[in-house]
C-alpha cells in the first residue's frame, strides 16, 4: 500500500491497458483507499498493486497466492505447479495480445463499431497449446487430458481476483 500511495495513476500508466478504459483522474492514494475497501481476501488488491504499479514484491505475493489456489483448488501435479503459477503470473500480467487487431478489440469506421472475430473484440489472444506444453515442461497428453482443465481452473479463480479489484477502483471512480 506505501509504494501505491506515493504513486499517481498518470506515472502507473492506467491509459496503457489492454481494455482501453481508463481509471480517470484517481490519484494513488486513492486507488490505495479503493483497494483497502475490498474485504476479506488480499488477492485481489495484490494483484492490482503488481499488474498496474509493477511493484516486484507484490508480484512475489501474488505468486504465493497463485501457488496457494493450485494446492488447494486444481489437481496439478507437484513436479508442475511451478511453472504452472509462472505460467499464471505471465498470463495476467502480461496478457497476450491478440495478433490480428493489435489488442484493441474493436474500431470505430465512421458510425460502425467493427469487433475483431479472432478475438470476439477483447483484444487478448490465445497461446498455442505447444506454448503451454513448453513453459509448464509437460507432454502434449499431460497438457491435453489434465493441466489444461486445471489451468483453466486456476486462471478462472485468478481472473475473478482481477475483476475484484477492478470493481473497487471503479466505485471509487464513480465517488469521485
Amino acid at each position: 500500500m506505501e509504494i501505491m500511495s506515493k504513486l499517481q495513476a498518470g506515472v502507473m500508466g492506467w491509459q496503457e491497458k489492454v481494455d482501453g478504459k481508463s481509471f480517470g483522474e484517481l490519484t494513488g492514494h486513492d486507488i490505495a483507499a479503493a483497494l483497502a475497501t475490498i474485504k476479506g481476501d488480499d488477492a485481489p488488491s495484490t494483484l492490482m498493486r503488481a499488474k498496474y504499479c509493477d511493484d516486484p514484491r507484490e508480484a512475489r505475493r501474488l505468486l504465493a497466492r497463485i501457488n496457494g489456489a493450485i494446492v488447494t483448488s486444481t489437481r496439478i501435479m507437484e513436479e508442475h505447479r511451478a511453472h504452472v503459477a509462472m505460467l499464471a503470473l505471465h498470463d495476467v500480467i502480461v496478457p497476450n495480445l491478440c495478433k490480428k487487431c493489435g489488442g484493441v478489440g474493436e474500431v470505430m469506421v465512421m458510425t460502425l463499431r467493427v469487433q475483431c472475430k479472432a478475438c470476439c473484440g477483447s483484444g487478448i489472444g490465445r497461446h498455442s497449446d505447444a506454448h503451454y506444453i513448453d513453459a509448464i515442461g509437460c507432454t502434449r497428453e499431460q497438457w491435453r487430458f489434465t493441466i489444461e482443465r486445471e489451468f483453466g481452473v486456476l486462471m478462472a479463480i485468478v481472473t475473478e481476483w482481477e475483476l475484484r479489484g477492478r470493481a473497487a477502483i471503479i466505485r471509487a471512480l464513480k465517488n469521485f
